[in-house]
Protein backbone atom coordinates (compact mmCIF):
# COMPACT_ATOMS: atom_id res chain seq x y z
CA UNK A 1 0.00 0.00 0.00
CA UNK A 2 1.33 3.62 -0.92
CA UNK A 3 2.80 5.34 1.94
CA UNK A 4 1.84 9.18 2.83
CA UNK A 5 4.74 10.37 1.25
CA UNK A 6 3.53 13.25 -1.81
CA UNK A 7 -0.05 12.98 -0.37
CA UNK A 8 -1.54 16.10 -0.48
CA UNK A 9 -3.08 17.75 2.74
CA UNK A 10 -6.48 17.93 0.93
CA UNK A 11 -6.17 14.10 0.17
CA UNK A 12 -5.11 13.17 3.61
CA UNK A 13 -7.94 14.86 4.82
CA UNK A 14 -10.36 12.97 3.10
CA UNK A 15 -9.05 9.94 4.01
CA UNK A 16 -9.62 11.27 8.07
CA UNK A 17 -13.22 12.35 6.95
CA UNK A 18 -13.86 9.04 4.85
CA UNK A 19 -12.23 6.79 8.16
CA UNK A 20 -14.47 9.31 10.73
CA UNK A 21 -17.57 7.66 11.06
CA UNK A 22 -16.35 3.89 11.41
CA UNK A 23 -14.68 5.97 14.61
CA UNK A 24 -16.20 6.59 17.88
CA UNK A 25 -15.91 10.52 18.81
CA UNK A 26 -14.66 9.43 21.84
CA UNK A 27 -11.93 7.79 19.70
CA UNK A 28 -11.60 10.45 17.54
CA UNK A 29 -11.05 13.05 20.23
CA UNK A 30 -8.48 11.09 21.92
CA UNK A 31 -6.22 10.61 19.01
CA UNK A 32 -7.16 14.35 17.70
CA UNK A 33 -5.94 15.97 21.22
CA UNK A 34 -3.23 13.21 21.25
CA UNK A 35 -2.00 14.56 18.15
CA UNK A 36 -2.60 18.03 19.12
CA UNK A 37 0.24 17.73 21.50
CA UNK A 38 2.73 16.07 19.68
CA UNK A 39 5.95 17.39 18.46
CA UNK A 40 8.81 16.81 16.57
CA UNK A 41 10.90 19.89 18.17
CA UNK A 42 13.05 17.09 20.27
CA UNK A 43 13.49 13.78 19.13
CA UNK A 44 15.22 10.93 20.74
CA UNK A 45 17.85 8.99 19.41
CA UNK A 46 18.68 5.48 20.66
CA UNK A 47 22.24 3.87 20.06
CA UNK A 48 22.48 -0.20 20.30
CA UNK A 49 20.30 -0.73 22.75
CA UNK A 50 20.80 -3.73 24.44
CA UNK A 51 17.99 -4.74 26.91
CA UNK A 52 14.44 -4.79 25.45
CA UNK A 53 13.27 -3.96 28.76
CA UNK A 54 14.88 -0.40 28.51
CA UNK A 55 14.08 0.05 24.88
CA UNK A 56 10.66 -0.65 25.48
CA UNK A 57 10.30 1.70 29.04
CA UNK A 58 11.97 5.00 27.04
CA UNK A 59 9.75 4.49 24.12
CA UNK A 60 6.97 4.15 26.27
CA UNK A 61 7.69 7.63 28.33
CA UNK A 62 8.69 9.34 25.00
CA UNK A 63 5.13 8.78 23.88
CA UNK A 64 3.44 10.07 27.02
CA UNK A 65 5.51 13.12 26.93
CA UNK A 66 4.40 13.77 23.62
CA UNK A 67 7.67 13.06 21.51
CA UNK A 68 6.61 11.51 18.12
CA UNK A 69 9.89 11.14 16.57
CA UNK A 70 12.01 8.29 17.84
CA UNK A 71 15.46 6.80 15.66
CA UNK A 72 17.27 3.58 16.76
CA UNK A 73 20.71 2.57 15.84
CA UNK A 74 21.80 -0.38 15.29
CA UNK A 75 24.98 -1.61 15.25
CA UNK A 76 25.27 -5.39 17.19
CA UNK A 77 21.87 -5.84 19.00
CA UNK A 78 18.65 -5.88 17.37
CA UNK A 79 16.08 -3.47 18.96
CA UNK A 80 14.25 -5.20 20.67
CA UNK A 81 10.64 -4.22 22.33
CA UNK A 82 8.39 -5.73 24.74
CA UNK A 83 4.68 -5.32 24.67
CA UNK A 84 4.08 -5.96 28.26
CA UNK A 85 6.80 -2.48 28.92
CA UNK A 86 5.12 -0.22 26.08
CA UNK A 87 1.30 -1.05 26.70
CA UNK A 88 1.04 -0.39 23.41
CA UNK A 89 3.01 3.07 22.95
CA UNK A 90 5.42 2.26 20.07
CA UNK A 91 2.44 1.93 18.01
CA UNK A 92 1.79 5.88 18.36
CA UNK A 93 5.31 6.89 17.41
CA UNK A 94 7.41 7.76 14.64
CA UNK A 95 9.96 5.06 14.49
CA UNK A 96 12.98 5.43 12.29
CA UNK A 97 15.66 3.11 12.24
CA UNK A 98 19.65 3.22 10.66
CA UNK A 99 22.34 1.37 10.60
CA UNK A 100 24.70 4.42 10.37
CA UNK A 101 25.19 6.12 13.35
CA UNK A 102 27.33 9.32 11.07
CA UNK A 103 24.21 9.60 8.97
CA UNK A 104 21.34 9.15 11.39
CA UNK A 105 22.49 12.46 13.19
CA UNK A 106 24.08 14.00 10.31
CA UNK A 107 20.62 13.45 8.44
CA UNK A 108 18.84 15.30 11.88
CA UNK A 109 21.39 18.10 11.50
CA UNK A 110 20.23 18.99 7.75
CA UNK A 111 16.98 19.36 9.31
CA UNK A 112 18.26 21.89 11.59
CA UNK A 113 18.38 19.80 14.77
CA UNK A 114 21.19 20.33 17.77
CA UNK A 115 22.49 17.03 18.54
CA UNK A 116 23.06 16.33 22.25
CA UNK A 117 24.35 13.56 23.65
CA UNK A 118 24.50 12.41 27.12
CA UNK A 119 27.65 10.81 28.33
CA UNK A 120 28.61 11.22 31.51
CA UNK A 121 32.40 10.42 30.70
CA UNK A 122 33.36 13.57 28.60
CA UNK A 123 33.16 16.78 30.00
CA UNK A 124 29.40 17.72 29.73
CA UNK A 125 26.91 20.93 29.85
CA UNK A 126 24.27 20.37 32.51
CA UNK A 127 20.93 19.31 31.58
CA UNK A 128 19.83 22.20 32.27
CA UNK A 129 21.96 23.83 29.38
CA UNK A 130 20.32 21.08 26.96
CA UNK A 131 16.59 22.34 28.34
CA UNK A 132 17.32 26.39 28.20
CA UNK A 133 18.62 26.11 24.41
CA UNK A 134 16.61 27.61 21.63
CA UNK A 135 15.72 25.43 18.44
CA UNK A 136 15.39 21.40 17.85
CA UNK A 137 17.20 19.17 19.84
CA UNK A 138 18.05 15.37 19.59
CA UNK A 139 19.19 13.96 22.30
CA UNK A 140 21.62 10.70 22.24
CA UNK A 141 21.55 8.11 24.48
CA UNK A 142 23.61 4.90 23.99
CA UNK A 143 24.44 1.20 25.37
CA UNK A 144 23.62 0.35 28.45
CA UNK A 145 27.17 -0.71 29.07
CA UNK A 146 29.67 0.87 26.36
CA UNK A 147 27.54 4.01 26.31
CA UNK A 148 27.65 6.15 22.93
CA UNK A 149 30.09 5.21 20.12
CA UNK A 150 33.10 7.23 19.38
CA UNK A 151 31.19 8.23 16.23
CA UNK A 152 28.13 9.13 17.94
CA UNK A 153 30.40 11.48 20.50
CA UNK A 154 32.06 12.97 17.15
CA UNK A 155 28.84 13.86 15.10
CA UNK A 156 27.20 15.34 17.93
CA UNK A 157 27.41 19.55 18.40
CA UNK A 158 27.57 18.42 22.54
CA UNK A 159 27.29 16.50 25.78
CA UNK A 160 25.26 16.72 28.77
CA UNK A 161 24.65 15.14 31.59
CA UNK A 162 22.23 15.15 34.81
CA UNK A 163 24.03 16.08 37.50
CA UNK A 164 24.75 13.66 40.33
CA UNK A 165 24.04 14.59 44.33
CA UNK A 166 24.54 10.83 45.59
CA UNK A 167 27.11 8.15 45.45
CA UNK A 168 25.98 6.80 42.04
CA UNK A 169 27.67 7.96 39.02
CA UNK A 170 24.85 7.43 36.76
CA UNK A 171 21.43 5.91 36.24
CA UNK A 172 19.98 3.48 33.79
CA UNK A 173 18.84 4.36 30.21
CA UNK A 174 15.03 4.54 30.88
CA UNK A 175 15.53 6.81 34.03
CA UNK A 176 18.27 9.11 31.88
CA UNK A 177 15.64 9.19 29.23
CA UNK A 178 12.76 10.02 31.28
CA UNK A 179 14.31 12.26 33.44
CA UNK A 180 15.98 14.47 30.41
CA UNK A 181 13.21 14.65 27.72
CA UNK A 182 10.83 15.67 30.88
CA UNK A 183 12.65 18.59 31.75
CA UNK A 184 13.83 19.42 28.14
CA UNK A 185 9.96 19.57 27.56
CA UNK A 186 9.00 20.94 30.63
CA UNK A 187 10.73 24.08 29.96
CA UNK A 188 10.21 24.51 26.97
CA UNK A 189 6.35 24.03 27.16
CA UNK A 190 6.37 26.76 30.19
CA UNK A 191 8.15 29.02 28.22
CA UNK A 192 5.66 28.84 24.80
CA UNK A 193 8.53 26.91 22.85
CA UNK A 194 7.46 23.61 22.13
CA UNK A 195 5.80 23.91 18.83
CA UNK A 196 3.52 21.65 17.53
CA UNK A 197 3.49 19.40 14.21
CA UNK A 198 2.67 21.31 10.99
CA UNK A 199 -0.54 21.43 9.57
CA UNK A 200 0.30 18.81 6.87
CA UNK A 201 2.19 16.77 9.37
CA UNK A 202 -0.69 16.57 11.52
CA UNK A 203 -3.11 15.45 8.64
CA UNK A 204 -0.37 12.72 7.67
CA UNK A 205 -0.63 11.38 11.66
CA UNK A 206 -4.11 11.87 11.54
CA UNK A 207 -4.79 9.78 8.28
CA UNK A 208 -2.57 6.87 9.29
CA UNK A 209 -3.68 6.43 12.79
CA UNK A 210 -7.36 6.55 11.50
CA UNK A 211 -6.32 4.59 8.84
CA UNK A 212 -5.15 1.61 11.39
CA UNK A 213 -8.23 2.25 13.47
CA UNK A 214 -10.49 0.88 11.23
CA UNK A 215 -10.29 -2.73 10.29
CA UNK A 216 -11.81 -2.35 6.52
CA UNK A 217 -10.14 0.81 5.91
CA UNK A 218 -7.97 -0.53 2.73
CA UNK A 219 -11.32 -0.57 0.88
CA UNK A 220 -13.29 2.04 2.20
CA UNK A 221 -11.12 4.58 1.13
CA UNK A 222 -10.86 2.56 -2.04
CA UNK A 223 -14.26 2.70 -2.90
CA UNK A 224 -13.66 6.81 -2.51
CA UNK A 225 -10.57 6.64 -4.85
CA UNK A 226 -8.34 7.19 -2.16
CA UNK A 227 -5.09 5.06 -0.95
CA UNK A 228 -4.41 3.75 2.35
CA UNK A 229 -1.59 6.12 3.72
CA UNK A 230 0.11 2.04 4.65
CA UNK A 231 3.29 0.70 3.53
CA UNK A 232 2.99 -2.42 4.81
CA UNK A 233 1.21 -4.37 7.52
CA UNK A 234 2.13 -7.19 9.60
CA UNK A 235 0.03 -10.13 11.15
CA UNK A 236 2.29 -9.78 14.61
CA UNK A 237 4.10 -6.61 15.73
CA UNK A 238 5.07 -3.36 14.17
CA UNK A 239 4.03 -2.34 11.28
CA UNK A 240 5.88 0.57 9.49
CA UNK A 241 3.74 3.71 8.05
CA UNK A 242 5.76 7.02 6.50
CA UNK A 243 3.53 9.92 7.60
CA UNK A 244 6.56 12.47 7.06
CA UNK A 245 4.83 13.52 3.17
CA UNK A 246 8.16 15.69 2.91
CA UNK A 247 10.66 12.71 3.24
CA UNK A 248 11.13 9.11 1.19
CA UNK A 249 10.05 5.89 2.30
CA UNK A 250 12.36 3.61 3.15
CA UNK A 251 11.24 0.08 3.78
CA UNK A 252 12.03 -1.97 7.06
CA UNK A 253 12.97 -5.31 7.40
CA UNK A 254 10.77 -6.97 10.25
CA UNK A 255 10.70 -10.07 12.24
CA UNK A 256 8.62 -10.25 15.33
CA UNK A 257 7.29 -13.19 17.70
CA UNK A 258 4.68 -12.42 19.96
CA UNK A 259 4.74 -11.28 23.01
CA UNK A 260 8.15 -9.03 21.66
CA UNK A 261 9.03 -7.82 18.90
CA UNK A 262 12.16 -7.77 17.22
CA UNK A 263 13.44 -5.17 14.39
CA UNK A 264 16.66 -5.13 12.61
CA UNK A 265 17.96 -2.38 10.56
CA UNK A 266 19.54 -3.86 7.61
CA UNK A 267 17.96 -0.49 5.80
CA UNK A 268 16.64 2.61 7.19
CA UNK A 269 13.35 3.15 8.25
CA UNK A 270 11.34 6.79 7.56
CA UNK A 271 8.20 5.47 9.14
CA UNK A 272 5.63 5.04 12.06
CA UNK A 273 5.57 2.16 14.16
CA UNK A 274 1.57 0.59 14.36
CA UNK A 275 0.18 -2.54 15.56
CA UNK A 276 -1.97 -3.77 12.77
CA UNK A 277 -4.00 -5.88 15.79
CA UNK A 278 -4.36 -2.86 18.14
CA UNK A 279 -6.32 0.28 18.03
CA UNK A 280 -6.35 3.36 20.54
CA UNK A 281 -8.29 3.40 23.75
Amino acid sequence: MLGAKGMSFEVLSRIAETLAPYLTPARIKRMDDTIAGRTRDVVLVLEDILDEHNASAVLRTAEALGVLEVHFIVHRHPFKLTHKITRGAHKWLDLRGHDSTEKALSDLKARDYTVWAADVRAPAEPLESVSASAGKVALVFGNEHAGLSDEAMAASDGCFCIPMHGFVESLNISVAAAVALYDVLAHRRRAGACGPLSPLDQAAVRAVWYTSSVRAAAQLLAEQGLPAPIIARSHKGLVFVDTSPESDIHAHAVSSCDPDVQVSADVESDALGLASSSRPR
